[in-house]
């Protein structure tokens, strides 16, 4: 935002100046031809010659500046004006140039050489009345002379001047000058008019005058406020420098950052390359380290297999040996039975006779004994079985490695 008022500024300001540097080109030029047509001519010279130090090539400013010298009667100063504009003049201000130097001539009394720049005006006009005038007056001058000082062209003066048919010419040239004499009061008719015109436009333009001072004031008033917005500029330039310098330094500083960090990416891709190579042999590895898991979960499950056959075995063996436990006590047990029935009836002489009470008391106590001993041997039996089941179980349900899990 700031940026593009300072460009909106500089526009503005580049706008102002272009119209300043108009104005002072053409102010001279405009007030000169105020102080000439008040016959101020001193004045009016002044302000062409500023006018024309302004914009030196400004064909108007030069030949008004030469009519101001001619008003003048500075006949030299007016014909170097003249001679500039009828070297490199526009066709319509070259006649109005070789009139003028004409005139000049005319004033300086070189008549051949009036007529001469009367003729080459004529080239470029030809409709110019004032200068066929002039041109025709000097050819009569030119005669009038001759005959005057006839020891200048002793043979043509003879001629015209003893011709009797010159009073006859004498009387067309008369009318002719009578005819250009009214032809010139319509003329001064109508300068008048356009002196009256003139008037007018000289009231315009001082009014125009009037309000250029105001114009005038305005604008500097205007330039003063842009003294200040220059000033305020060239403050604002000043930090925009220090700001441009401090970005400057920032970037450096950046640049070396950024050759920093593509250092550390260089070294972080050749990491990275020794990464992949390392990772791929560690892929190798993992795969040979999977082949040797899986060969050994094989080798595992096949030592489980043995392991539970042996332990099938072992279980075997065992059921053998609590069977062969189980006899050996029936048959202790038996021995015991007949013991106690070998002791019972020995007792049972001694201890005739007996009561049938007694008798019921011994057989049931008989009975008893019987009861508890196979409750023993119920007891045993079941111990073993409760231990031969646990191995049964131990070995059937092993846990199965992380390997096997895997597997």
């Amino acid at each position: 935002m700031k940026k593009s008022i300072l460009i909106f500024l500089f526009m503005f300001i580049f706008i102002l100046f272009g119209k300043a540097h108009a104005f002072m080109e053409y102010f001279p030029a405009v007030k000169a031809g105020g102080e000439y047509k008040k016959q101020k001519f001193d004045n009016a010279a002044t302000d062409y010659n500023k006018a024309l130090e302004y914009k030196p090539n400004w064909q108007d400013a030069s030949f008004n500046l030469g009519n101001t010298y001619f008003r003048q009667k500075k006949y030299d100063e007016a014909e170097t004006e003249y001679n500039k504009i009828a070297e490199t003049g526009t066709e319509s201000l070259k006649a109005k140039a070789y009139y003028n130097l004409g005139n000049i001539a005319y004033q300086n009394g070189d008549l051949k050489k009036a007529e001469e720049f009367y003729k080459k005006s004529l080239r470029i006009n030809s409709t110019d009345k004032d200068a066929k005038y002039n041109l025709e007056l000097c050819k009569k001058e030119q005669e009038e002379n001759q005959c005057q000082n006839p020891q200048k062209d002793k043979n043509k003066t003879e001629n015209q001047c003893d011709n009797p048919n010159d009073k006859s010419k004498q009387d067309k040239d008369n009318q002719q000058q009578d005819k250009n004499n009214q032809q010139q009061d319509k003329d001064n008719q109508q300068q008048d008019k356009d002196n009256q015109q003139q008037d007018k436009d000289n009231q315009q333009q001082d009014k125009d005058n009037q309000q250029q001072d105001k114009d005038k004031q305005q604008q500097d008033k205007d330039n003063q406020q842009q003294d200040k917005d220059k000033q305020q500029q060239d403050k604002d330039n000043q930090q925009q420098d220090k700001d441009n310098q401090q970005q400057d330094k920032d970037n450096q500083q950046q640049d070396k950052d950024k050759q920093q960090q593509d250092k550390d990416k260089q070294q972080q891709d050749k990491d990275n390359q020794q990464q992949d190579k390392d990772n791929q042999q560690q892929d190798k590895d993992n795969q040979q380290q999977d082949k040797d898991n899986q060969q050994q979960d094989k080798d595992k499950q096949q030592q489980d297999k043995d392991k539970q056959q042996q332990d099938k075995d072992k279980q075997q063996q065992d059921k053998d040996k609590q069977q062969d436990k189980d006899k050996q006590q029936q048959d202790k047990d038996k021995q015991q039975q007949d013991k106690n029935k070998q002791q019972q009836d020995k007792n049972r002489e001694k201890n005739w006779p007996k009561t049938i009470q007694e008798e019921q008391q011994e057989q049931q106590r008989q009975e008893e004994d019987k009861t508890k001993q196979g409750a023993l041997r119920y007891l045993q039996n079941f111990d073993n079985f409760e231990k031969e089941h646990r191995k049964a179980n131990s070995a059937k349900y092993l846990p199965r490695s992380a390997s096997e899990e895997d597997w």
